[in-house]
């Protein structure tokens, strides 16, 4: 179940109406960026000397886990930063980085944060549709933003609060992630289940095209009543490949690309 509300998240906030996004292709991005600069924890400054690397990574993520149940965020942060830049090989690295991530996108998405938010009042002919296309936003993204359980009837004047949905993704064939990042602002990994790319020349980056649902052996378009619920599917622009979520049955074939 984890996985596909791991899907839901990245799939469903990626099948915005019109807008175009980016997809990069590395063999090692995580790599790069671990080489970026990140502030040092004032008290490991004076780390023994004869600490082995194992020691100073456990001791790290040890306090990082106490700060998270002390809800004390920021620092929890800069403690999981420091690890995964230094101590890479670690066996707490993979761990870190999930913490890491669904940090980030808690705050990403949470509705106190206002700094990626846009207040919208509505004009006379808008729908929901319209303003989805017009703000690069969904229409699950306008429900969580709004504290909303279902769409509600427009009238001209009313203000919505709206996420932007500004993404890049870095398709990481090294370790088999998704890298999810707004503007240049790493967000979260999501780990690719299957890649089926055998054969093909892969580009350095892609458009993302066609966006539609499957369900029920049925093809659903974005606008249509059966999308919400149904499987997600981004084709690549030019190429036969997809980004999408696998089926349930595993075992079902779903073609060629890149599937979370």
């Amino acid at each position: 179940m984890a996985r596909f509300l791991i899907v839901k998240v990245v799939i469903g906030l990626l099948t915005a109406g019109a807008v175009v996004f980016s997809i990069w292709y590395y063999q090692g991005a995580r790599d790069e960026f671990r080489r970026t600069k990140v502030e040092l924890p004032s008290h490991y400054k004076h780390f023994k000397k004869n600490n082995t690397s194992k020691i100073r990574a456990q001791s790290v993520f040890d306090h990082g886990v106490e700060l998270l149940k002390e809800k004390r965020w920021e620092e929890a942060v800069r403690e999981f930063n420091y690890l995964i830049h230094f101590y890479p090989e670690s066996e707490y690295f993979n761990e870190s980085r999930r913490i890491l991530g669904d940090l980030n996108l808690d705050e990403y998405l949470a509705i106190e944060n206002k700094k990626n938010k846009i207040l919208y009042e509505v004009k006379q002919g808008d729908s929901y549709l319209r303003i989805a296309k017009l703000n690069k936003t969904t229409f699950d993204a306008i429900l969580h933003c709004n504290e909303w359980t279902k769409l509600k009837s427009l009238f001209p004047g009313d203000k919505l609060l709206l996420l932007p949905l500004n993404f890049r993704l870095i398709i990481d064939h090294k370790y088999k992630t998704l890298q999810l990042w707004s503007a240049d602002q790493w967000v979260k990994d999501y780990p690719i289940e299957r890649m089926n790319i055998e054969g093909f020349k892969i580009a350095s980056s892609y458009k993302i095209g066609n966006k539609m649902g499957f369900a029920n052996n049925r093809r659903y378009s974005p606008q249509s009543e059966g999308y919400r619920n149904a499987r997600k599917s981004l084709a690549l622009k030019d190429s036969v490949l997809e980004l999408g979520a696998l089926p349930i049955d595993e075992k079902q074939d779903v073609g060629y690309g890149f599937f979370l």
